[in-house]
């Protein structure tokens, strides 16, 4: 289900304090603390029972779900009127500040089964997490064969939107072009995840955060807007690539990730905002995958740094990278390495949030060691699959890297063999 309002906007009165009220409030709920214009979307397809004003809570809607309904109090507008019909991801009202109120906020209250239950539990309430989606790294060398081959497999892709270049409709060096992103949209299946990374080269110095935001949105309006390959589709935004990387604007310092945490703040609260603005609430942000590992890119270090910006983007972006030798496993099970996910699962499970875990980047990195074996198609395959199994409980979906050979990176090439293995493995996922 979808989250009426992004679970980033304090709970300012939780269903007990509603509880504990004397008089006891005549519909307990939730009130979350989000300013006056905030847009609300309906969690799930149902129906709007109806739209009434009264003294205490102003405008006030009631929808009916299957099984459950939902009630909000304190709007500015309804989008949505008497009997209308609704999809799960509407924008079906805007927050306000009307009726009784010591400030904006919006109230939030469910029946169900006929009885008033916890709003909080049962709209936010940590959910275990369940591996969907398995899919790959795109280069920017899309063929139509590759799109074939790939969506007959697969169900989530991920591609670079370069911002240090110019747009180029024809396609360019790094990033998967506009006609690339309708072909894999065409043949992919009707559930797939692309995830778009917004990237920029930041060797010499982190891009001014406005800047980044503005180049972003107007990649991300060509693409996700009524007649773009992607409209409607289920997208994730990925705001930059290891920070934490010394090449990558911020380095791995304790001083660069509280500077990092700013800037990804304004980012992600600019572009938010414009897809709000231009109602694209199928475009999720995702806190991007970090370099892994303590010991040469301070990750964890990152982490606790930066936990509350991690946790409050409702999709998280977490890289794994591991090297093997024959006959030993010990880096693709590593904490920090092949298993880096479970840090941000432990996270989210602690802080009691929802959010999403996509693993970016995976694969085996063999290539960038003397000591370890280049993989045959038959061991990758089954060791993609195998870190599959260790992760089906604990993230929503991989990227492993890379199909085809986008150079420099011609080593971590993903064979034909090994899609179709993890195709058939994602066919017993259900």
């Amino acid at each position: 289900m979808f989250k009426p309002v992004p679970a980033t906007w304090r709970v300012s009165s939780t269903y007990q304090d509603h509880l504990d009220r004397e008089p006891p409030s005549s519909a307990p709920g939730i009130d979350i603390a989000c300013p006056v214009g905030t847009p609300i979307i309906s969690p799930d397809s149902g129906t709007v029972q109806y739209v009434n004003w009264t003294p205490a809570g102003g405008r006030g809607m009631w929808l009916k779900y299957d099984g459950w309904r939902m009630y909000l109090a304190h709007l500015n507008a309804a989008n949505a009127f008497r009997t209308e019909r609704v999809r799960g991801g509407q924008r079906i009202a805007i927050s306000g500040n009307t009726g009784r109120t010591t400030g904006p906020h919006l109230h939030l209250s469910v029946q169900a089964g006929g009885a008033w239950v916890d709003p909080h539990q049962f709209l936010y309430a940590t959910k275990s997490r369940r591996l969907r989606y398995i899919g790959v790294h795109l280069p920017n060398n899309v063929t139509p064969e590759d799109a074939r081959f790939l969506g007959k497999h697969l169900n989530i892709f991920k591609g670079l939107m370069r911002l240090d270049k110019p747009v180029n409709p024809v396609g360019d060096n790094d990033a998967l072009d506009l006609p690339s992103w309708d072909m894999i949209r065409h043949e992919a299946p009707e559930d797939s995840i692309f995830v778009l990374r917004a990237y920029a080269n930041m060797q010499h110095g982190p891009m001014d955060g406005q800047v980044f935001a503005y180049r972003t949105l107007a990649r991300v309006f060509g693409l996700c807007s009524s007649g773009g390959p992607l409209a409607g589709a289920n997208v994730r935004l990925e705001i930059h690539n290891e920070p934490n990387h010394p090449d990558e604007g911020w380095g791995p310092t304790e001083t660069g990730a509280t500077l990092f945490d700013r800037w990804y703040r304004l980012v992600y609260n600019q572009i938010q905002h414009s897809l709000n603005e231009r109602d694209l609430p199928n475009v999720k942000l995702m806190w991007p995958g970090l370099a892994p590992a303590e010991w040469s890119h301070k990750e964890r270090t990152w982490m606790r740094v930066c936990e509350d910006s991690i946790i409050s983007s409702p999709s998280i972006g977490v890289h794994c990278y591991w090297q093997t030798k024959v006959d030993n496993y010990e880096q693709l099970i590593h904490p920090q390495l092949g298993l880096n996910w479970k840090a941000y699962d432990d996270l989210l499970k602690r802080r009691e949030r929802t959010s999403e875990i996509i693993v970016t980047e995976a694969g085996n990195s063999n290539c960038h060691s003397n000591d370890h074996p280049n993989l045959d198609a038959s061991e990758q395959a089954a060791q993609y699959v195998l870190w599959c199994k260790n992760a089906v409980n604990g993230v929503n979906g991989v990227t492993f890297f890379l199909w085809g050979a986008m150079h420099p990176w011609e080593g971590f090439r993903v064979h034909r063999h090994t899609v179709e293995s993890l195709g058939e493995y994602r066919k017993t996922l259900g």
